[in-house]
């Protein structure tokens, strides 16, 4: 594969290395999102959910950022395609997804932590479940994307 793509084997193994962090960190977030769901106080899982958000975004994003630079320099000499349209459609989709819930994530803490702080009369509850409900359809969305897009990225090798 390196080589019919005329790129070096360390470049390859850090795209590799990134994407799987990316795409493992999304898997694990989605257990995690389970778990502290059933076993934590809402209170608790407000500052948890905080806390891992500031951490996750430095790891996973870093890691989106990584992949997605290594991915164009290792495609920086091959001819444009339709494949490599979809594919930069693609990744960027995913990035404005992944920014997307970025902010909605945050924002839903935000409520949460209003409600908790200053009770139920000063935050519509029902406001909350709706940003939490647009907060999932992003998180399906963000993995949705990364799918579609490491497919992709098998296809084009696989072509090439």
């Amino acid at each position: 594969m390196a080589e019919a793509l005329g790129v070096s084997a360390p470049l390859l193994a850090v795209n590799l290395l990134a994407a799987a962090v990316w795409v493992g960190s999304l898997a694990a977030l989605a257990v995690v999102t389970r778990v502290a769901r059933k076993t934590l106080e809402p209170q608790t899982r407000v500052a948890f959910f905080r806390a891992l958000g500031r951490r996750y975004g430095a790891v996973g994003g870093g890691a989106l950022v990584i992949a997605i630079g290594t991915g164009a320099i290792l495609l920086r000499d091959q001819d444009w395609t339709g494949a490599l349209t979809v594919l930069t459609v693609l990744t960027a989709a995913l990035v404005l997804a992944t920014l997307l819930g970025i902010a909605q994530a945050r924002h839903v803490n935000r409520l949460r932590a209003s409600l908790h702080r200053d009770g139920a009369a000063a935050v519509d509850a029902g406001a909350i479940a709706r940003h939490a409900m647009r907060a999932g359809i992003l998180r399906a969305g963000i993995a949705l994307l990364t799918l579609a897009t490491v497919i992709q990225v098998a296809v084009y090798v696989s072509n090439h």
